[in-house]
């Protein structure tokens, strides 16, 4: 599995793009602003993305989900608390697989009740991956 961190917009955000190395599979992570640099890596890297994921409702995590899915035929993917459009609903302990990659869904309620982290076990190693710090609702 390997990750794309890419800083984007101007409230100090990231957006990931996580490869599964094996298929060239992906996922895309929080895609808000400078959509350009999204599309960058997935063409640079032939990557074939299945899922927009959102770590929580806020605008600034969702905001490039429409765009993003559109240009990449992906589903979007939310909280079955999240009020937002999406295609398919996760709550915790639900697996998101893509490639020969699977993401854990660990719900974090604290603000919004819509957060939740994604945990990774690799080579016996696992690792919370993605999760969204919020102080201030």
């Amino acid at each position: 599995m390997k990750v794309y961190q890419l800083e984007v917009g101007n409230m100090q955000n990231f957006t990931y793009v996580v490869q599964d190395e094996e298929t060239d599979e992906a996922v895309i992570i929080d895609p808000s602003w400078d959509l350009d640099q999204l599309i960058e890596v997935i063409q640079k890297n032939n990557l074939k993305v299945k899922y927009i994921i959102n770590t929580h409702h806020h605008f600034d995590h969702t905001v490039g989900n429409d765009a993003m899915a559109m240009q990449t035929g992906s589903k979007i993917i939310q909280h079955t608390a999240s009020t937002l459009r999406s295609d398919i609903r996760v709550s915790d302990g639900d697996k998101i697989s893509f490639g020969n990659s699977e993401l854990t869904v660990i719900h974090t309620p604290v603000i919004p009740k819509t957060a939740y982290a994604l945990s990774v076990t690799e080579n016996f190693f696992q690792a919370i991956l993605f999760l969204s710090v919020i102080v201030a609702e």
